[in-house]
Formats: structure tokens, C-alpha cells, sequence
């Protein structure tokens, strides 16, 4: 009976570690951007970023600020960033129910619930998550600021994350779709 007290301890302690020594942090970790994040800070996004999407060129991104608490998802995009410089456009810090618009003709969406994004050169594609028609939205990143594309596609599903292809191919994964990647166009 001791044997078998001993053994399940053994196989115990034995599976534990291999759980503890299975997640490593040992490799080269380094940080490419830094931007200030304070109300006197002309560069500060303000929320936290949930996502940042690269624009190809280098130190260009656009960051997702996503604080549900607060209401406020929007997107702030950066050139030639450096701690203290590179924001394009001007958002108050810190808002509460600050959201991106997406406008096209008659038709306007408030970003809502976005975790994600995703670039094709200027092109930035954000998945809504709003309560009457779930999309991705498509902005434009220009010389100022952020603009509508008029390019909106619905998918009536919650979108958890998105992925673009050098094809301009559009890749999501919605809520559930653990591994599988859904090509929607």
C-alpha cells in the first residue's frame, strides 16, 4: 500500500515539473517601439493596446485602444515613432466613449468590441463587434491621420481575430475556432 502512495506521489510531483520546466522565458526579448504614455505626452494612446499592425515601413504601426470599461475602442495610428513623436492625428487622453467612425456615404459604423487588426500597406482592417451587424471595417492611414476605405464586409459572426495575406486575402477567427482560420474574401 506504501508503494502505491509512493509511486502516485512520484508520477505527481514528476508530472508538475514537467508543466513548470515546459514554459520557458529564456529567449531574446527586446522592444522595438516606445511611446510615452502620460496626459502631457503629445504621443500617448491613453487606453491600453490590445493589437498593433505594422504598415511596412519602418517604425509605422497602428494601435488598437480597446477599454470596455470605459466604452472607448478607437484606433491611433504612428510614423517615424520615437518615444515623443510620430502620432498622427489628435485624441484627448484618456476619453470615455471615444470610438473610431467608419463613414461611407450614408452609411456609418462606430467601432465597437474590436480585439484585432490587421494592415496591407496603408490599408488597416479592424473586425466590429457590435450588436446589429458584425463587419470588419477598413481604414486608410494617410499622411495626418486615419480615414474611412469604403470597404466594409458583414459577417454576422463575433470575430475574435484577423490576419491579411500579401494577396489581400482575409483571414478570421471567430469565437470557438480554436485553430481553424476561416478565409471569408
Amino acid at each position: 500500500m506504501r508503494k502505491k502512495y509512493l509511486l502516485c506521489l512520484v508520477s505527481t510531483l514528476l508530472l508538475l515539473s514537467s508543466f513548470v520546466s515546459a514554459q520557458s522565458l529564456d529567449g531574446d526579448w527586446s522592444v522595438d517601439y516606445v511611446t510615452s504614455d502620460s496626459p502631457d505626452s503629445l504621443n500617448s494612446v491613453g487606453y491600453n493596446v490590445i493589437s498593433v499592425a505594422s504598415l511596412g515601413d519602418e517604425n509605422s504601426f497602428v494601435a488598437l485602444a480597446n477599454r470596455g470599461s470605459a466604452n472607448s475602442f478607437y484606433l491611433v495610428a504612428y510614423r517615424n515613432a520615437g518615444k515623443n513623436s510620430g502620432r498622427l492625428g489628435t485624441y484627448p487622453y484618456s476619453e470615455t466613449d471615444l470610438k473610431t467612425k467608419w463613414i461611407n456615404l450614408f452609411d456609418q459604423e462606430f467601432l465597437y468590441d474590436a480585439n484585432d487588426l490587421a494592415a496591407k500597406g496603408n490599408l488597416i482592417y479592424v473586425p466590429n463587434n457590435d450588436s446589429v451587424s458584425n463587419s470588419i471595417l477598413v481604414f486608410e492611414v494617410k499622411d495626418d491621420s486615419i480615414y474611412s476605405h469604403p470597404q466594409r464586409y458583414k459577417v454576422n459572426s463575433y470575430i475574435w481575430a484577423i490576419d491579411v495575406d500579401a494577396n489581400g486575402r482575409v483571414y478570421v477567427t471567430k469565437t470557438g475556432d480554436t485553430t481553424k482560420k476561416q478565409v471569408l474574401f
